[in-house]
This record gives C-alpha cells, sequence and structure tokens, in this order.
C-alpha cells in the first residue's frame, strides 16, 4: 500500500524532531519539546481562561488548541493543553498540538477537507513521536516474548496506542537505524524498571526481532 504524502511528511517531522531536539531518554515529554519550540507559549487551559475572564469569554473545554497568528511578519503560535484527565491521554493531546506546530497548520474551519487533513497529519505524528516504529523493533530485539503493555509502559501511551504502534512497526524509514542507536540507552534504562508481565497481558510476539540492517 502507498503511504500519503502527507502522512510521511508528519512521521519524517517527528523522526527529525526526536534526533534533533530529545535526549533519547524514554517515554518521550511532548511538553517538553513545546516549550522549546521557537515563538510559541504554551499555559494550561486554567492559565489560558484566566486571561480571558477580564475579556468575558470562555474557553471551550478542550483537551489541546493550537492558535497560529503573526508579530512583525513571523508567525507565532499558542497552545493549550488540558492538565486534567490521564497522563497518557494529555501526552497524545501534547503531541498532537506538537504535530500542529512542526508541520505549521494554517487555521482552518473544522470540519473541513483540510481541517481533517490537519488534524490525521498531526495524529500521525503524534504517534510517530511517542512511540516511532523502529523503536517498537528494537523492543523486540530487548524483550521476547513482547507484550503489549510493556510497549504501552515503556512509551507512556494507552493501550490502543500500543496497538497502532505494533501494527506500524514494519513501516520503514530512512531514519530507522538512527532511532534504534538513539534509543539504546533511554530503552536500558527504562527495562531495568519495567513491571513483571501479568497473567492477563496481551501477547504480541515471542520471537525475537532480528537485526536486519535495512534503514529504509
Amino acid at each position: 500500500m502507498t503511504r500519503k504524502p502527507e502522512l510521511d511528511r508528519a512521521c519524517q517531522m517527528a523522526c527529525r524532531m526526536l534526533l534533533k531536539g530529545w535526549d533519547g531518554s524514554l517515554p518521550v515529554e511532548p511538553l517538553t519539546l513545546l516549550k522549546k519550540c521557537r515563538d510559541t507559549r504554551v499555559m494550561t487551559v486554567e492559565e489560558a481562561q484566566g486571561m480571558l475572564d477580564s475579556l468575558r469569554v470562555q474557553l471551550t473545554p478542550v483537551e489541546g488548541l493550537t492558535i497560529r497568528g503573526e508579530r512583525q511578519g513571523r508567525p507565532h503560535y499558542l497552545v493549550v493543553y488540558d492538565s486534567g484527565g490521564s497522563r497518557e491521554r494529555r501526552r497524545f493531546s501534547l503531541a498532537h498540538e506538537l504535530g500542529h506546530r512542526a508541520l505549521d497548520h494554517q487555521e482552518m474551519d473544522a470540519g473541513g477537507k483540510r481541517w481533517a487533513t490537519a488534524e490525521t497529519e498531526a495524529n500521525r505524528f503524534a504517534s510517530t513521536l511517542l512511540c516511532p516504529g523502529a523503536l517498537v523493533r528494537l523492543m523486540q530485539r530487548r524483550l521476547h516474548p513482547l507484550y503489549l503493555e510493556q510497549v504501552a509502559w515503556i512509551c507512556g501511551i494507552s493501550r490502543a496506542a500500543a496497538q497502532m504502534a505494533w501494527a506500524s512497526r514494519h513501516d520503514r524509514r530512512e531514519t530507522d537505524e538512527a532511532l534504534m542507536a538513539f534509543y539504546e540507552c533511554g530503552l536500558e534504562n527504562r527495562l531495568k524498571m519495567i513491571p513483571s508481565p501479568k497473567e492477563n497481558w496481551t501477547l504480541l510476539s515471542e520471537e525475537r526481532c532480528e537485526r536486519d540492517g535495512s534503514g529504509s
């Protein structure tokens, strides 16, 4: 199946951001990466609402929101996120908004075709940022058997997100070998604290993933 160009763009951007802006530790913290972005202000919903109260504007409850504007001819961004809820959901929402920021999505009407494409791109960016396929294959080299709950715990994501990462683990990219080397130490440190498997955990694989030397 041919991958859509916009989804490839989102994955490539996420991988480049990891390699250039993260330290290889696990799990990845999208809030830290967001705060490093140039011309970007990050606020909780409560903080943003405090600014809007004087204007008598009610901020609609949201998990995440990115507003793009311009100042002196330069794009500026305001990212608002909900600090409540589960840590896994909050981290995915932050990674999603980081995708909008990194991919420079323009303001568009909700429900339109461009909006739908941007949302799909941001979701793919978030999934790749938090658990790229190269990292899943690296886990499979180190953990056999490998369980769904282990993938979720290592990356700090939900079981559903871990299942999606497992399903896309064979999508090959030029950055795969670099990412595997990048995560060697971080995964090693994470494995020192990993919980023991439980009877009700979902088995993904009992086979060890061999190094194939393919970077594409």
